[in-house]
């Protein structure tokens, strides 16, 4: 924006997150990890000091702000993912809200959302006369590049019907994460496919890897093992003949 003739609102905007807060709240936190464990402390002091700059942390970006620019997608997980740790801090289990759902018709609409801008330019040109409008659609448009935009995506859904018990906040953060681990490696051709039987329904997200990615068994990062469970899934992974693939089943509603 600064560089378009708009330094007001680039300054606006630089004060929505706390950049040098938050880096260095998380200097001092990796400081005080590792005295931590090479003192061999009683875990429970980690837990708090986390605890403390979790709350810091909460109170360094504007979500509702960010919200209207960023991918609104990476503003609702930083906040489930502070929650979530406040509510375990506190001796509680994170909830999950299970219920019927249409795995196919949520992956669809995940989907398209992660593909498509969240303005395009007939919006940006229909409110040129409206200078907040224009500058709002703006950030927007420059904050929220689609993360599939660029993939070459092939989806194949099993027809028969698709419906599991799922929490969908939670899906939808898992599928994000995935996608978002497949771009991140380089691949530029993503295939999703759901199957079904009698039990369970499965979706496998495929994507091809780069030449520094190692052929064999790749184990499922702790973090994504766990939110695939408290979706209601199960999630395994593995890297084989230059591909990534990620596969999670879901218990089918009888």
């Amino acid at each position: 924006m600064e560089e378009l003739g708009e330094a007001g609102v680039a300054e606006q905007m630089t004060g929505l997150i706390k950049s040098a807060v938050i880096d260095e709240l998380l200097d001092a936190f990796r400081s005080f990890s590792v005295d931590h464990h090479t003192a061999d402390r009683v875990s429970i002091h980690l837990a708090l000091k986390a605890g403390q700059v979790m709350g810091k942390l909460e109170r360094s970006f504007i979500k509702d702000d960010l919200a209207h620019i960023i991918d609104p997608t990476l503003v609702t997980r930083a906040e489930h993912l502070l929650s979530d740790y406040t509510t375990m801090l506190r001796g509680f289990c994170p909830p999950d809200n299970r219920c019927d759902c249409d795995v196919n018709s949520s992956l669809l609409v995940l989907v398209a959302d992660l593909s498509c801008s969240r303005c395009s330019d007939e919006d940006i040109l229909s409110s040129a006369d409206d200078d907040t409008t224009f500058i709002r659609l703006l950030l927007s448009r420059i904050g929220s590049q689609p993360l599939l935009a660029d993939i070459d995506l092939s989806i194949e859904l099993n027809p028969t019907e698709s419906i599991a018990l799922v929490d969908r906040d939670l899906f939808s953060d898992l599928v994000i994460y995935i996608f978002e681990d497949l771009v991140g490696i380089g691949a530029t051709r993503i295939t999703l496919t759901t199957e079904r039987d009698t039990y369970a329904i499965t979706m496998n997200i495929t994507g091809n890897t780069g030449p520094f990615i190692l052929s064999g068994d790749t184990p499922v990062k702790g973090f994504l093992f766990r939110l695939a469970a408290r979706a209601g899934g199960v999630l395994s992974s593995q890297d084989v003949a230059g591909t990534r693939v990620y596969t999670i089943a879901f218990t089918v509603d009888k």
